[in-house]
């Protein structure tokens, strides 16, 4: 038997090649499938139906103290387009400014240690308990999805964890 959750906003972040071309990293991993956090699994259909709800929204330099409040500009980083799904997982490019302060260190972590950084989503779920898996089978809104040192769904830039 299933309980269903409705969450309040979560963020999925734990404690090949350069893609990057005038201030747009393409096919960047936005969201995989399965979590870190709380053995929480994303469904197929819950990807699918969310991917348009990420084009256009910020990315941050890391996640907000408080989550409700948001991110200040100056850890405003970028912003995310052309959400797509493969293999299940949610990819996208980020648009950002070549010339932020840590855009240096943004392009060399990316060219040179992509598993070192990653991507993380700020979002409102609808998920349910199954066994000892949190199943999301919706994804209401999303907030951001930030560049975290520690993802919880992906294992880096652009490779899911699995």
């Amino acid at each position: 038997m299933a309980t269903e959750f409705t969450a309040e906003y979560v963020t999925e972040a734990i404690g090949g090649g350069v893609k990057i071309e005038g201030g747009i990293l393409r096919g960047a991993k936005m969201l995989g499938v399965r979590s870190k956090n709380k053995n929480r699994h994303y469904t197929p259909e819950a990807v699918k139906r969310s991917a348009h709800l990420y084009d256009g929204v910020p990315c941050n330099i890391d996640h907000a103290k408080d989550l409700a409040a948001g991110s200040s500009v100056l850890k405003r980083f970028g912003m995310w387009r052309n959400p797509r799904v493969v293999d299940g997982a949610l990819i996208g490019d980020l648009h950002f400014n070549p010339e932020h302060v840590y855009a240096k260190q943004f392009i060399w972590a990316v060219e040179n240690q992509p598993t070192t950084i990653g991507f993380s989503h700020v979002a409102k779920l609808n998920e349910k308990r199954v066994g000892k898996e949190m199943v999301v089978e919706g994804i209401e809104k999303v907030k951001s999805v930030d560049w975290v040192a520690d993802p919880a769904t992906t294992g880096g830039v652009f490779e899911d964890e699995e």
